[in-house]
């Protein structure tokens, strides 16, 4: 299990959100009718992905130089959300579509994106799988491209 970043007095869902906002630069919030931590896709763009096809893209950002910034691996589905700078078309249903084929979802404008947080129970429903030492968030559009290329490299994506 990940070291939780934050002491144990702070680590609430509103102490854990205040973190997420000053130290990695998220505009996240909690929703107060389910104690989540969430942050809205607009600010900020969410790929999520198999796992294997979301190791490939780790390590081909890695091969780039470039960090890969926050990413959240979903304990029981084994799906990798990438947190990402919003610089894709939204409205770019084709996209949508290519993505969709390989298992990719790219969270619409407004969708809400739940953070790991101290609420969620024992065993986890979310944990971080990268949480970066810094505000960094890869472009979008980027992650887009490496996403293409790892599939034609492991003929589909979804091996």
């Amino acid at each position: 299990m990940n070291q939780s970043p934050i002491s144990e007095p702070t680590d609430t869902a509103f102490g854990r959100r205040d973190y997420y906002r000053k130290r990695f630069d998220l505009p996240a919030s909690v929703e107060p009718y389910a104690n989540r931590i969430i942050v809205k896709v607009g600010a900020i763009a969410a790929i999520t992905m198999p796992e294997i096809l979301g190791k490939w893209v780790l390590e081909a950002l890695v091969a780039r130089g470039t960090e890969s910034g926050p990413v959240i691996l979903h304990t029981r589905t084994r799906r990798w959300t990438f947190l990402l700078e919003p610089d894709i078309a939204f409205e770019d249903y084709e996209l949508y579509a290519e993505m969709y084929r390989r298992s990719v979802t790219i969270a619409p404008v407004g969708a809400s994106v739940a953070l790991p947080a101290p609420t969620d129970p024992e065993d986890g429903y979310r944990t971080w799988k990268v949480l970066p030492p810094s505000m960094f968030r890869p472009s979008a559009a980027l992650l887009v491209e490496i996403i293409r290329d790892c599939a034609r490299q492991h003929r589909g994506g979804n091996e």
